[in-house]
């Protein structure tokens, strides 16, 4: 922790280039509140004090750093605060961040909901379908056998479980994902014959029997 003395020197002494290194001390919300009143600009160095922080979680200071019309949270347009944010389930920086109209989280291929259900963070991926610039039209294949994130973008109308030839059903029997297969067959549009019954035959090699017995009650799926 810093006295007010200290955040008084540092905000005089600090170079623009240099400041930033003391945002990976244990500096508290006062404090950093204390070092932008003193007049440093926070948006130096491409933005970074608020992508560290975007990054590590504090999200008050975030919000404090939002504030200030000098921050540009999209960062030159590559939206590094939103996807280091989402890349680490950081649920109310990611919430904060999408209140911000500068903010695109569709950047670099829909990264920030590729990642997020990649690695299952569900409550993160509730807020990007929220956002009308996030496609989530083929991120069912990577889901990773995550259920709740599967089950949530089945609920999304965007959604097609059967697009790039069934692959979603392919990856995810290829991955003994059988929560996930189970969800994938509920709905119509799924073919589970796909490529001469390809999604059987791997379950099969593999002795998935949990996923075979789910694929053959499927009318389509050739026992033999």
């Amino acid at each position: 922790m810093m006295n007010d003395n200290l955040v008084w020197l540092l905000s005089k002494y600090i170079h623009r280039k240099d400041w930033l290194s003391f945002l990976k001390l244990d500096i508290s919300f006062y404090e950093f509140g204390s070092l932008l009143s003193s007049g440093i600009d926070p948006s130096v160095c491409h933005n970074s004090a608020i992508c560290w922080n975007a990054e590590n979680g504090n999200d008050k200071i975030v919000e404090l750093l939002l504030q200030d019309p000098r921050v540009d949270p999209s960062v030159d347009n590559d939206n590094d605060t939103i996807q280091l944010a989402t890349k680490n389930d950081h649920v109310k920086v990611v919430e904060l961040l999408l209140q911000d109209p500068r903010v695109d989280p569709s950047v670099r291929n829909n990264y920030a909901i590729w990642c997020s259900a990649w690695y299952g963070y569900d409550k993160v991926i509730k807020l990007l379908l929220k956002d009308f610039q996030v496609d989530p039209s083929n991120i069912l294949s990577n889901v990773n056998g995550h259920n709740k994130v599967a089950e949530l973008l089945f609920q999304d109308p965007r959604v097609d479980p059967s697009v790039d030839n069934d692959y979603a059903i392919l990856l995810s029997v290829w991955n003994n994902h059988v929560k996930v297969v189970e969800l994938l067959l509920q709905d119509p549009r799924v073919d589970p014959s796909v490529r001469d019954n390809d999604a059987k035959k791997s379950a099969v090699i593999r002795g998935y029997d949990k996923i075979i017995e789910l694929l053959l009650q499927d009318p389509r799926v050739k026992i033999h």
